[in-house]
């Protein structure tokens, strides 16, 4: 990968993906339990669909180590989210769930289920915490 000349990623919890999956099992579960309340039988189905694809997917990176627990950049993150908690009381960001992945892409973005994606390459390219709480 491209970014992996630029960064050494000596500090990887190693367990972080084992509790990752674990906690996406059960989320998803939740899921797809208000999935089932769908009335409309053919939405349902296509939802289902559409959910389970996805779920594949976000499983299969976390098993091929794509998503990792970065003693730097992943407490930036935890830090600037709990600053921005902090300053919205009246929000209720409790579900929500931030993720650092090793990707290519100079990316951001939110995959549903209250699940946060910053991609690598996107954290080493800003130039402070502003421009993290920005995104």
């Amino acid at each position: 990968m491209i970014f992996s000349q630029q960064i050494i990623l000596d500090t990887i919890d190693v367990n972080y993906n084992k509790e990752l999956e674990s906690f996406y099992i059960e989320r998803s579960k939740k899921t797809f339990i208000e999935l089932d309340k769908i009335a409309n039988k053919k939405v349902k189905s296509e939802m289902k669909t559409f959910f389970l694809d996805n779920k594949n997917a976000f499983l299969e990176d976390i098993q091929n180590g794509k998503f990792v627990y970065h003693k730097g950049f992943s407490k930036l993150l935890e830090n600037n989210f709990r600053e921005i908690k902090n300053k919205n009381p009246d929000v209720n960001f409790d579900n929500i769930k931030i993720l650092l992945k090793l990707d290519e892409s100079i990316n951001a973005y939110n995959v549903g289920e209250g699940i946060v994606i910053f991609n690598l390459p996107l954290l080493i390219n800003i130039n402070d915490e502003y421009e993290v709480s920005y995104i």
